[in-house]
């Protein structure tokens, strides 16, 4: 399903932010700074490719628009864009999080950060909100470890953020799992259900 809605959804973010340019778009878990950067610099740069294409194939005729007015005017708009954004980039943009205009982190680090440069348990925690695709393959063990180490500990101090259901079973240390029950739903990628599901229907 990803890689199916996955073309759709970066037409459609091009499509938004080619138009109204929506700051939200730049953050690493939609389509990141560079991505957003490159929507914005993309869509200048075509006036002046839509200009060349009207000049070229526009029939000559008291109603076509003279070819230096087009380009003045073309000029003058990415002009403008340009000192308007290099303002809101330098002078209005919090320094803290100006990088994230044009950074090039992608969604899966970004996940990744949240374990790896957690600076505790709850935060690291986090990544157990997060798609499975976009961590489980590279940091996967190391989740997979971390819980083993703390788990007991977490069962008996019973801290807030601790909430079992939302740890996949194959996070969760054998012996714990076998307390928790067989009936236990497996949990994970839509994929993974659904080949557990059939494995439990053969079985």
């Amino acid at each position: 399903m990803s890689y199916t809605i996955s073309p759709l959804y970066f037409t459609l973010s091009k499509t938004i932010i080619d138009f109204t340019g929506c700051l939200v778009f730049r953050l690493p878990l939609l389509c990141g700074g560079a991505y957003y950067t490159y929507c914005l610099v993309s869509s200048q740069l075509f006036i002046f490719v839509a200009v060349l294409l009207y000049n070229t194939n526009a029939a000559e005729g008291l109603g076509k628009i003279d070819a230096g007015t087009l380009w003045a005017g073309a000029s003058s708009l990415a002009a403008g864009w340009l000192i308007t954004f290099a303002y809101f980039a330098f002078r209005i943009a919090v320094p803290k999080y100006r990088h994230t205009i044009w950074s090039g982190t992608s969604g899966r680090k970004c996940v990744q950060d949240y374990f790896v440069d957690g600076k505790d348990d709850e935060n690291r925690f986090g990544i157990f909100g997060c798609n499975l695709l976009l961590w489980e393959s590279d940091i996967g063990e190391e989740v997979r470890a971390w819980t083993a180490q703390n788990w007991a500990r977490w069962k008996e101090e019973k801290p807030a953020w601790f909430k079992v259901e939302k740890v996949p079973d194959r996070f969760i240390p054998a012996a714990e799992l076998q307390q928790l029950g067989h009936n236990r739903k497996r949990r994970g990628s839509a994929a993974g259900s659904i080949r557990e599901s059939f494995r439990e229907g053969v079985d």
